[in-house]
């Protein structure tokens, strides 16, 4: 992503990528790029090979939207092996969390003796 800033007021600073504005107005200029096809599978690819249990709800989100924003079927279809495999690591990991809170709760219900 390109991201080009131009700050003319001195009373400006910049923390974490967030403007924080102390004293008076800052103009700021940002250019963004769009993503071509290709960036668009390269990302969602990204998004299935960095996934994580706790990431996967926002991966899979965003990998949609980005499918979404393809213009034909036939990019659509490059990225239907990394959309299919997000949603598979969705499913398990959902059934995985399931069977850890049955068997917690089955653990928490048994009376001790």
């Amino acid at each position: 992503m390109e991201l080009a800033l131009n700050v003319t007021n001195s009373e400006c600073r910049i923390l974490n990528a967030e403007f924080d504005v102390l004293r008076g107005d800052c103009n700021l200029v940002m250019k963004l790029r769009m993503l071509s096809s290709d960036d668009k599978l390269n990302e969602i690819r990204r998004l299935y090979f960095a996934a994580t249990r706790d990431s996967i709800a926002a991966d899979l989100a965003k990998a949609l939207d980005l499918l979404k924003s393809m213009a034909s079927e036939d990019e659509r279809e490059r990225a239907t092996v990394y959309m299919e495999g997000l949603a598979q690591m969705r499913s398990d990991w959902a059934r995985q969390l399931n069977k850890q809170r049955a068997k917690l709760k089955t653990q928490k219900s048994k009376p001790k003796t």
